[in-house]
C-alpha cells in the first residue's frame, strides 16, 4: 500500500514553454493564496526518469491539474502535436481509478467543447475554463478548490502581481532564462507564499485595530451603547481573531522547523480555516454603530 499523499499537494501537469509562462504563474499564485502547494515534475531533484519522478509526484499529491490548453501542433518543424500533457493525465487516471480516496484530477482547457474533440473519451468529464487568461486561471481555482472565505480574484491579482514583479530578479539570481527550471521553481513558491503571509499579517493586524477599537468604544457606552447583543458580536470577533493568531503563529513556528510535511500541511489547512472567518465578523460589528448595538 502507498504512502497516504499530502493533502495540500497539487501536481501541475502544463507545458513548459513561453507562451504559458502568465499562466504559469497564476497557478502558482491561486494554489498558494487557497492554501494549497504546487508541484512540478521539474521541480525534483535527482536523476530518475521523467516518467518516474511523474508518477512518484502523482502518488505523492492528493490532487493534480492537467492543463491541456496546448496540446497542439508545435510551430518547430517537424510539425508535431504534443503528447506530454495527455500521456501524464493518462497515467494519473490510472492511479486514481485504483486508489480513488488518494487522488483526485482536475482538466483545465481554454476553449469550451474542444475537448470533446480532441479527447472523445472523456465525454462527461466537464474541464475548467481559463479563456487563456490569468484571471480566468484564478477564477476557475476558486471553482475547483471551494473554501468558504477564499481571497477574491482581485485580491489574487494584486498577489500575482507581486510575484511577477520578482521574476526578473529570480532569473538573475538563477542565472537561467528557464523559468520552469526547478531553482527558479522553488523561488517563485516561496515568494508567493511570502507575499500570501504578508497579506494573512495585515489581514490579523487590521482586524485586532478594529477589534479593540470596538470594545473600547463598548466598554466607555458613549460610542457604543452596552448590550448583550454587542457583547457577544465582540466577542465573536476576538475569539476569531486569538484563533486565527494562533494559527498563524504555530504555523510560522513549523514553518522554520524540519517537520514532516503532513505536519506542515495540517498547519496550513488550520490557518486557511480560521482566517476566512474574520471579514464576516469585522462586518457585523462594524454594522453595530449603525444599528446602535442591536
Amino acid at each position: 500500500m502507498p504512502p497516504q499523499p499530502n493533502p495540500n499537494a497539487v501536481f501541475l501537469n502544463i507545458p513548459y514553454d513561453e507562451e504559458f509562462q502568465k499562466l504559469y504563474l497564476a497557478y502558482i499564485v491561486g494554489l498558494s493564496q487557497l492554501g494549497f502547494d504546487p508541484y512540478l515534475a521539474s521541480g525534483i531533484p535527482g536523476g530518475e526518469r521523467r516518467l518516474d519522478r511523474i508518477l512518484a509526484l502523482v502518488q505523492s499529491c492528493r490532487y493534480s491539474i492537467h492543463d491541456l490548453s496546448r496540446v497542439e501542433l508545435s510551430p518547430i518543424p517537424p510539425a508535431t502535436p504534443r503528447f506530454n500533457m495527455p500521456l501524464e493525465l493518462g497515467i494519473t487516471i490510472a492511479w486514481a481509478k485504483l486508489y480513488p480516496k488518494r487522488h483526485t484530477w482536475f482538466l483545465w482547457e481554454s476553449s469550451p467543447r474542444r475537448l470533446q474533440k480532441s479527447m472523445s473519451d472523456l465525454d462527461g468529464t466537464d474541464p475548467y475554463i481559463h479563456s487563456g487568461t490569468v484571471e480566468g486561471v484564478l477564477s476557475e481555482l476558486r471553482n475547483a478548490f471551494v473554501r468558504d472565505g477564499a481571497p477574491t480574484v482581485q485580491r489574487m491579482m494584486e498577489t500575482y502581481r507581486v510575484v511577477e514583479g520578482t521574476v526578473e530578479g529570480i532569473l538573475t539570481g538563477a542565472g537561467t532564462r528557464n523559468l520552469y527550471a526547478a531553482s527558479v521553481f522553488r523561488e517563485l513558491r516561496l515568494v508567493a507564499l511570502e507575499a500570501v503571509h504578508r497579506t494573512d499579517f495585515q489581514t490579523l493586524a487590521s482586524a485586532k485595530a478594529i477589534i479593540d477599537q470596538v470594545h473600547a468604544d463598548y466598554e466607555s457606552g458613549a460610542v457604543l451603547p452596552r448590550s448583550a447583543k454587542a457583547y457577544a458580536v465582540i466577542s465573536e470577533a476576538r475569539t476569531a481573531q486569538i484563533r486565527a493568531v494562533k494559527a498563524m503563529v504555530e504555523y510560522e513556528r513549523l514553518r522554520t522547523r524540519n517537520v514532516p510535511a503532513q505536519v506542515l500541511a495540517a498547519a496550513q489547512s488550520n490557518l486557511a480555516a480560521a482566517l476566512p472567518d474574520l471579514p464576516a465578523l469585522l462586518a457585523s460589528i462594524t454594522k453595530l454603530y449603525t444599528t446602535r448595538g442591536k
